[in-house]
């Protein structure tokens, strides 16, 4: 139930700007969330227009699969 609570508030930012940082890892994701998906109770976030950077590296990509469980932060962007 505390997950349905997290999806639906994730669902009002779609099509904004997210920053995503991953458990246990200096990396940080920034795109726009498309779409909230939940197949057999694992919740995958989709976004496109991705940067990820890692320490002084920068990787762009045309979109992304993002399990929610590898997530620890979660920015959402005015705008």
């Amino acid at each position: 139930m505390e997950t349905d609570i997290v999806i639906d508030a994730l669902r009002k930012y779609l099509n904004k700007i997210v920053t995503i940082k991953l458990n246990d890892k200096l990396m940080y994701i920034r795109g726009v969330l498309k779409e909230v998906y939940d197949t057999s109770n694992v919740f995958t976030l989709y976004l496109q227009d991705v940067e990820v950077k890692k320490r002084r590296e920068m990787e762009r990509y045309p979109y992304l699969f993002l399990p929610l469980r590898s997530i620890s932060v979660i920015i959402l962007e005015n705008g």
